[in-house]
């Protein structure tokens, strides 16, 4: 997919998120904590610093689907390098606000770094989300009891449990429009 799961650092930081993941976010959803944990990576990217995290996060700017507010969301992402476009996953079955959002209404901005651009997300195939779950397992195997727990089954890594994981991860490919 990307040279990203080649940096040390990106490994790294793929290992501790799935023992924070594992340890101590809910189930169900993200809860408060986590979600004003994630939330406050959102002042990297107001302050202009958004650089530091760009092999990271990237930043969504959505349009909410009750209010019509507009919704700033932080999430990790995998780089498809070959087709300049990010993979983001939602997790929790996608009952997330900001995948309903994105569902609801797929024309979003996008920053990644300090690159800015407008995109309609789209969906990806379940085969695309079992290729970033294989090789996120490889890194951090800590990742499998998360997704176990939103399964409801135990995950052993094989393709097919990760094909059967992949239904609980929906996720959009997001690129750059006019790319």
């Amino acid at each position: 997919m990307s040279s990203q799961y080649s940096s040390p650092a990106f490994r790294s930081f793929i290992k501790t998120e799935g023992f924070i993941m594992k340890t101590f976010v809910p189930v169900e959803k993200p809860g408060p904590i986590f979600k004003w944990i994630f939330k406050s990576t959102i002042l990297f990217f107001k302050l202009g610093l958004g650089g530091l995290m760009k092999d990271y996060f990237l930043l969504i700017t959505t349009t909410g689907r009750k209010t019509g507010k507009v919704r700033q969301t932080p999430l990790e992402h995998r780089y498809d390098e070959a087709n300049d476009r990010y993979l983001i996953l939602s997790g929790w079955a996608g009952k997330t606000d900001w995948y309903r959002n994105v569902k609801a209404n797929p024309d979003i901005h996008v920053q990644v770094g300090n690159r800015k651009f407008a995109c309609r997300a789209e969906a990806a195939s379940e085969a695309d989300v079992v290729k970033v779950l294989e090789a996120t397992a490889r890194i951090s195997p800590d990742m499998l009891k998360v997704w176990s727990r939103w399964a409801g089954e135990e995950l052993d890594g094989s393709p097919e449990s990760l094909q059967r994981a992949a239904k609980y991860c929906p996720s959009f490919w997001l690129k750059p429009q006019g790319a």
